[in-house]
């Protein structure tokens, strides 16, 4: 071999040699980026889940929050309605004496106070309605037109008395009245 053919070797060599680590040198270096792709698209996934997994948190305590402030706020309008309706019930309990609706709730407060205490001897009533329930006194028992409530105060000898006013009645109603009202709003 001429020293000219193998210089054309050498060069033929090196220049196969050079070609070969150019392509490792290519090969090595999409590795390295396709390596360094995936591990940002698994960082940005890990970010992105991070960052759902907070939003998501964050969403439920603010929907949390606003079912309180809303089942306060729904609290607070029906203890709101429950007053007014109380306030209305007892202002309308008040302009009864003296009224048809009056002495006829008188009348019939004064009938089952004397069924639950047959041994009565006095009995109160708001003067308003004195004289339409005072044929409904029997001889002997005391009439006193004193109260300044509606429905009648019946007591015997012994102190013993049935409290048949109507604001001892409406309190002692308006515990179920609110439970009942309470429960149709509910249902509507």
């Amino acid at each position: 071999m001429s020293l000219q053919d193998l210089f054309a070797a050498l060069d033929a060599e090196s220049a196969a040699e050079l070609e070969r680590e150019r392509l490792d040198r290519e090969t090595q270096s999409a590795q390295i980026v396709a390596a360094a792709r995936a591990q940002a698209e698994a960082l940005r996934a890990r970010t992105v889940a991070a960052a759902t997994a907070q939003a998501r948190g964050r969403a439920r305590a603010i929907l949390a929050e606003a079912r309180t402030v809303a089942t306060r706020t729904v609290r607070a309008a029906r203890a709101d309605a429950l007053d007014a309706a109380h306030a209305a019930a007892a202002a309308a309990l008040e302009g009864l004496p003296g009224t048809a609706v009056g002495a006829a709730t008188t009348a019939a407060g004064l009938a089952e106070a004397a069924e639950a205490l047959p041994s009565w001897n006095r009995v109160r009533i708001h003067p308003a309605d004195a004289a339409a329930v005072s044929d409904r006194v029997p001889a002997g028992v005391t009439l006193v037109a004193d109260l300044d409530d509606g429905g009648c105060l019946v007591t015997d000898d012994e102190g013993t008395s049935v409290d048949n006013t109507w604001r001892t009645r409406f309190a002692n109603l308006w515990p179920q009245l609110r439970v009942e009202l309470g429960a149709s709003w509910d249902e509507a």
